[in-house]
């Protein structure tokens, strides 16, 4: 199996609100179906950030909703238009309109995405794909370095060891989620970091034992959705 990671801007509308809202998304593509004027995807995803930043990202989403203008001639707008969202807690389902070039490149049977896609507050945007061949993977590549400025982490061939699913996404606990929902927010994962589990305990109000127990179940839990490699 050949493995590519990569990063770029993300010029949807998901990247935009995550961006504006300060927070972070895992999105994982579910189906997809083609449509003369681009391909509707169904996606699920986690949201992270703060209470306000997360009621924010939906809120502006959902405004969206009835923007269904999606052609001027072959100028390239962008995708991520909401058809359908049902939101519980961290956790998101969805439709979503994605922009026609990219619809044979990125939603296709021969790209495996082996983890969800992630979108932080800086907007950028993180894909961990795989394919039997490389040239699934070139080809993939190049179409997104039409539009936008690509790095890429890895092209490689590996041996897999795992896959993540949507159904096997971890049910973490209120606390958990609030936990890793503080740390989000406030640059714990930023390299280099913002702040430390001492002080995210003093912010939270709670012991140092306390919170250090929460963000690390909640971390064991995340692991295997998060982009490593």
């Amino acid at each position: 199996m050949w493995s590519a990671k990569i990063s770029f801007d993300a010029k949807n509308i998901a990247g935009e609100y995550a961006k504006k809202n300060e927070i972070k998304l895992l999105v994982t593509p579910l189906s997809w179906s083609y449509e003369k004027t681009g391909t509707i995807v169904t996606v699920s995803g986690i949201v992270f950030g703060s209470d306000k930043g997360k009621e924010g990202f939906f809120r502006d989403w959902r405004r969206d909703k009835l923007k269904r203008g999606m052609f001027n001639g072959f100028k390239r707008i962008k995708g991520g238009i909401l058809r359908e969202l049902e939101v519980n807690g961290n956790f998101f389902i969805g439709k979503v309109w994605e922009t026609p070039w990219e619809e044979r490149k990125a939603f296709n049977r021969n790209l495996i995405y082996s983890r969800p896609w992630m979108i932080d507050e800086n907007g950028k945007q993180t894909i961990v794909i795989g394919a039997f061949k490389k040239t699934y993977l070139n080809s993939f590549i190049t179409a997104f370095e039409k539009f936008n400025d690509v790095h890429v982490h890895y092209l490689r061939k590996e041996k897999v060891s795992n896959v993540a699913f949507a159904l096997s996404a971890p049910d973490l606990t209120e606390r958990q989620k609030w936990a890793m929902d503080l740390a989000v927010s406030k640059g714990y994962y930023e390299i280099p970091r913002k702040v430390g589990v001492v002080d995210l305990a003093k912010i939270g109000k709670v012991s140092f034992a306390t919170f250090h127990g929460h963000l690390r179940k909640a971390e064991r839990g995340l692991m295997p959705f998060w982009f490593g490699g």
